[in-house]
């Protein structure tokens, strides 16, 4: 890698981690510290309590960034818990740093949301807000210690208007492997295979069930972020059409941004993608498009069954080489999944991706991303997920390709 773009990476990343805590800095803070047996918490003033994980040494330096009153205020033990208040209860993106998940909808009292990947309840509270009392939303996460947090930030909150999930997503019912990266309590996957990280296994459900369990008959919106499974829970996905739907698809493969959209627009979606492999639907969905013969006969299996992925060399949970770099990269761009640095040179700058919006019959409408369109911070500064920053440096990450592109002039 060029000398000169790693500084300016470092730089980048630096700034973006400061802005972040900038934000802890400006929250009305009523209480923070350890529980009784020691779980990192915040209280904000005339709001919600959250519960979360102690702060990992890479952010410890950061804290020493608060100013005087504030770090005081806020333990270094629960400086983390901070960091997730910013980044996913108050800005809310598919990505720090990408369009916001109420970006082409805003959540209505009454409303009925399904929310995939909700992590440790951050954003499951905002939702309960925004719903209320007569609302409903089904928060579906599949990791064990992240389900005691969200189950513990619902209950302390009062938010007996949220369902919490734990199941995996997929097609039908399935006993499923998670891998995680060290660390990384959000980086859960059903398809990605993180070297030395930690495997859990877990079980799974159909969109279909998962939904029918909670006793929900209509989603007003549904997110999804699934760290490459999206397309497979769509297809678990026959009886219920959401009005709107916000996905995380960045990772290529089946669940390719381009192929979630023709996929949506197949059931009467008009769609639009966002530099970065984003999708959102709204319309007039219909349960019953394309692929939902398939996937309504995977969900009616009575037994669950032992699913492994497979990557291109067979291997389950690899992708080789040669299937990471040819699968779709002109589609996913400097996202792409397992890129190497030799594949710098020819990745396409985020700011020359199109803007594309798709009808029902898959007819398009290209336009140029404007400024602001994605989610930005107080700075103007285009960011990066805090919990994949502090390992840019190795050469050839997904972590590493993000920063260097971000760092490329604009």
């Amino acid at each position: 890698m060029n000398p000169l773009r790693r500084a300016a990476a470092r730089i980048a990343r630096e700034r973006r981690l400061r802005g972040v805590t900038r934000g802890v800095a400006a929250l009305d803070i009523a209480e923070a510290g350890q529980a009784a047996d020691g779980t990192p918490f915040v209280r904000l003033v005339d709001g919600p309590i959250f519960f979360g994980l102690p702060t990992r040494d890479a952010y410890r330096p950061y804290h020493r960034l608060l100013p005087s009153e504030q770090r005081g205020r806020i333990p270094e033990m629960a400086f983390q818990v901070a960091l997730d208040i910013v980044i996913r209860y108050r800005e809310g993106g598919l990505q720090l740093g990408g369009p916001r998940k109420e970006a082409r909808y805003r959540v209505q009292p009454g409303d009925h949301v399904a929310e995939m990947g909700a992590y440790q309840g951050f954003f499951t509270v905002h939702l309960a807000e925004r719903v209320g009392p007569g609302g409903r939303v089904v928060a579906i996460e599949p990791v064990p210690e992240n389900v005691a947090l969200l189950e513990r930030n619902m209950a302390e909150n009062g938010l007996s208007q949220v369902t919490v999930v734990p199941r995996g997503v997929w097609k039908a019912p399935a006993n499923v492997s998670l891998s995680l990266r060290p660390h990384d309590m959000q980086s859960a996957s059903m398809v990605l295979d993180h070297a030395a990280g930690q495997g859990v296994d877990v079980a799974a459900d159909s969109l279909d069930n998962i939904l029918a369990t909670a006793g929900v008959d209509h989603i007003d919106l549904m997110l999804i972020q699934l760290n490459g499974v999206e397309m497979e829970a769509l297809e678990g996905l026959t009886t219920i059409a959401p009005r709107h739907l916000a996905i995380a698809a960045r990772y290529g493969g089946r669940s390719d941004a381009h192929a979630i959209a023709r996929f949506l627009e197949s059931r009467g979606y008009t769609t639009e993608l966002l530099p970065g492999g984003f999708v959102f639907a709204e319309g007039g969905g219909r349960p019953d498009g394309a692929g939902a013969d398939a996937a309504t006969a995977a969900a009616t299996a009575t037994s669950p069954a032992t699913v492994e992925v497979s990557g291109g060399d067979g291997a389950p949970g690899q992708h080789s080489a040669s299937e990471s770099k040819d699968r779709d990269r002109t589609d996913q761009g400097p996202l792409a999944p397992d890129a190497t640095a030799a594949d710098l040179s020819t990745a396409p700058d985020p700011s020359d991706r199109d803007l594309m919006v798709r009808g029902p019959n898959g007819s398009r409408d290209q336009r140029r991303e404007r400024s602001g369109d994605v989610g930005r911070d107080g700075s103007g500064d285009r960011e990066i997920d805090v919990d994949r920053a502090i390992d840019a440096d190795r050469p050839g990450s997904r972590t590493d390709l993000a920063n260097r592109n971000a760092a490329a002039p604009r």
